[in-house]
């Protein structure tokens, strides 16, 4: 399963190339994310300046997105996450910690710009690295 983290979606969603490039690239692909990754991008629109973008637009333009529900095993997963990060004194924000959880207990990828993912043990990693 290939999961596509707040990074790439809300570039995806300013009309970054990279990140149109990457979906289109992969048309056969099932693109998959966390309800966890929705609520940042929610927020992320209701925090915005620009009026024309509100949850529902942002939910509109990721139609194509299959959002996968925080499950119990995911939780479980993601304590374990942040439990090994704090051991190892490499902490990621919280967000994060969950989609990793969730991408891990299922042997999925990332998709993600952030490199905070890297630091999290056993967990397969695609980093775009975004135009400039």
């Amino acid at each position: 399963m290939i999961f596509l983290d707040s990074s790439v979606l809300a570039d995806y969603l300013r009309g970054r190339e990279y990140a149109g490039e990457y979906v289109r690239n992969r048309e056969s692909t099932t693109f998959h994310t966390s309800s966890i990754i929705m609520w940042e991008l929610f927020y992320g629109a209701l925090d915005r300046d620009a009026p024309s973008r509100t949850i529902e637009t942002v939910a509109e333009s990721l139609s194509w997105v299959e959002v996968v529900p925080l499950t119990f095993e995911d939780a479980a997963e993601a304590a374990t996450v942040r439990d090994e990060l704090y051991s190892n004194g490499t902490p990621i924000p919280v967000p994060d910690v969950l989609l990793a959880g969730a991408v891990r207990q299922a042997g999925g990828t990332v998709v993600t710009r952030d490199t905070d993912f890297e630091r999290v043990p056993d967990l397969s990693v695609d980093l775009l690295a975004p135009e400039r």
